[in-house]
């Protein structure tokens, strides 16, 4: 695991799960994906809540919102230009798992998302 702990993002290698158990996480929310679907970032829940209301496009709706654990917008489109679609962040401990990334950087140490919600500028 150790070596493949440095081809991980550092978030990513924050969660002490396996990502049969992080996929497994968004299927209990009905959502079928797959791992290198999924984003991890350091950013809180309430980093995309507030970027939500403040930086996205459009806005979506809330359909579960737990501070500090679980944020499901459904419709959403971050940026102009960008499809509308469901959003889901997870947190998982010392990292966020999210769903919705364009792109996802699984290469980026601190990738940040929520105002872009695509691949992270370096």
């Amino acid at each position: 695991m150790k070596g493949r702990e440095s081809t991980l993002s550092l978030p990513r290698a924050r969660i002490k799960m396996s990502d049969a158990d992080i996929v497994s996480r968004f299927e209990r929310l009905g959502y079928k994906l797959a791992i290198d679907q999924i984003a991890f970032t350091s950013e809180s829940v309430e980093d995309f809540y507030d970027a939500r209301e403040t930086l996205w496009t459009g806005v979506g709706t809330v359909k579960i919102y737990e501070e500090g654990g679980l944020l499901l917008v459904e419709k959403a489109q971050p940026r102009a230009g960008q499809p509308s679609r469901d959003i889901a962040v997870i947190s998982l401990g010392h990292a966020r798992a999210v769903m919705g990334v364009l792109k996802p950087d699984k290469s980026a140490e601190l990738p940040r998302y929520a105002g872009r919600m695509e691949l992270s500028e370096r």
